[in-house]
């Protein structure tokens, strides 16, 4: 459900900061181009992409967007009526 992809959410945001501090993933820091970041999703993670890109107010907590993601393929998202217009209008990249 919705709680469970809010959680998958954080978790791809905790990824990206873990992989660009060199303390953490030295194999990986220095490799990550910063202006490149992309997401791709299928089904449910179709719908975690849209939660990372776009966000959800709406959402307790309140989920916002994850500014480091420069473009995203969300393919078959589940549940797109969880995103309000307000939600869809944080979405400042390119989406598949």
């Amino acid at each position: 459900g919705v709680g469970r992809t809010i959680g998958r959410s954080k978790d791809v945001s905790f990824v990206i900061t873990a992989m660009q501090n060199p303390a953490i993933a030295p194999q990986f820091a220095s490799r990550i181009d910063a202006n490149k970041i992309g997401l791709y999703g299928y089904s449910l993670g179709g719908f975690t992409t849209m939660m990372t890109v776009a966000g959800q107010q709406s959402a307790s907590p309140a989920v916002l967007p994850d500014n480091r993601i420069k473009a995203a393929v969300a393919m078959d998202g589940s549940d797109p009526g969880s995103f309000t217009a307000a939600d869809f209008a944080n979405v400042t990249v390119p989406v598949m």
